[in-house]
């Protein structure tokens, strides 16, 4: 038995990520989709999700689909943290910036730039597809 996912979290005890099944007042928490991530994060639409284990990033999709597929998108820095803007991802260190668009699809690295200014590892970023904001110890960026 299961109700519609309405989102997902990161359980850094058990280094899970587990969907949240049902409604506000009658959710509790799914089996895990990733298990042994430093971090992940879920899609917005819940089709797929990023995790880091070390340096390696790995990339799931199709939760909507009975068998999802897990593909290497290479490595980052240590303290990276992730956004999505619909398919497309931003992994943000205090380094650089990565953006692969179409992660639905083929999955290209299509932005990389190095970040200047910030001394402190990101604890949030936001991104819209078109502009990153990062929230790092010492102001916004």
């Amino acid at each position: 038995m299961s109700g519609p996912t309405s989102g997902f979290v990161y359980d850094p005890s058990t280094r899970e990520l587990l969907p949240i099944r049902g409604f506000v007042g009658s959710a509790y928490l799914g089996s895990a989709l990733i298990k042994d991530a430093d971090a992940a994060a879920a899609s917005k639409d819940a089709t797929m999700a990023v995790a880091l284990r070390g340096p390696a990033v790995e990339l799931t999709r199709g939760f909507d689909t009975a068998t999802p597929v897990s593909i290497s998108l290479g490595q980052v820095e240590p303290g990276t943290v992730f956004a999505w803007s619909g398919h497309d991802l931003a992994a943000v260190s205090n380094h650089s910036v990565s953006i692969w668009r179409n992660a639905d699809a083929a999955v290209e690295v299509s932005e990389k730039f190095e970040v200047v200014g910030v001394d402190n590892a990101p604890f949030a970023v936001h991104f819209d597809g078109a502009s990153v904001l990062i929230a790092a110890r010492g102001g916004l960026y």
